[in-house]
């Protein structure tokens, strides 16, 4: 399923995920949106994948923008993630 998940963000101009998100903060790039099989999507998978159509993300998940209480410009969450794969705008949570 995550495979299929990647496969149309790159392809997308507006993603909208409703799901659980889980931040990794001993490795932010195993951060990630739980999927309904029980697959995930994680920061590192949504990282690597080009989006050249790319505009607006809206993550209606928690801990999407949580970041980190200690070192909150260091840390990479799901939202940073879809701002660096490179979408224009993205809205996330911080519950």
């Amino acid at each position: 399923m995550a495979c299929e998940v990647l496969r149309h963000l790159s392809t997308a101009s507006i993603v909208h995920l409703t799901c659980h998100g889980k931040q990794n903060l001993g490795n932010p790039l195993e951060s990630a949106s739980s999927l309904d099989n029980g697959g995930k999507l994680s920061v590192e998978r949504i990282m690597q994948r080009d989006m050249r159509n790319a505009h607006l993300a809206f993550l209606c998940a928690c801990e999407t923008a949580m970041g980190e209480r200690e070192v909150p410009d260091e840390s990479m969450h799901l939202g940073a993630a879809l701002l660096f794969a490179g979408f224009k705008g993205v809205v996330a949570t911080m519950w």
